[in-house]
């Protein structure tokens, strides 16, 4: 395991056959993107997810990463939260961008 949470923002809406593809992400929309994100994984995985993400020919705007146990008081993700996202999130330094 990576220890790390991946969470990649996409333009647009994914349609029904990406989504089943993508069983192992949380998908949520938020016009005009759409939030995905995957859970602690290791290399192989993250690789697959973004391989899958752009062959389906979705347009990815950003990847963050924070570390897995980054979790606030409420449950949320530093990414959910407007506060704490610019204290604890960070973007993949540019050796990890794919």
């Amino acid at each position: 395991m990576s220890g790390r949470v991946y969470e990649f923002v996409v333009t647009g809406r994914l349609g029904p056959n990406l989504r089943s593809i993508l069983t192992g992400l949380e998908i949520e929309d938020r016009p005009p993107h759409t939030r995905l994100t995957l859970q602690p994984c290791d290399q192989v995985t993250l690789l697959c997810a973004i391989a899958t993400i752009a062959a389906g020919e979705a347009e990815i705007d950003t990847i963050r990463s924070w570390p897995a146990k980054s979790r606030l008081d409420d449950g949320s993700t530093p990414a959910t939260s407007s506060t704490a996202r610019s204290a604890q999130s960070e973007e993949m330094p540019p050796a990890e961008r794919l």
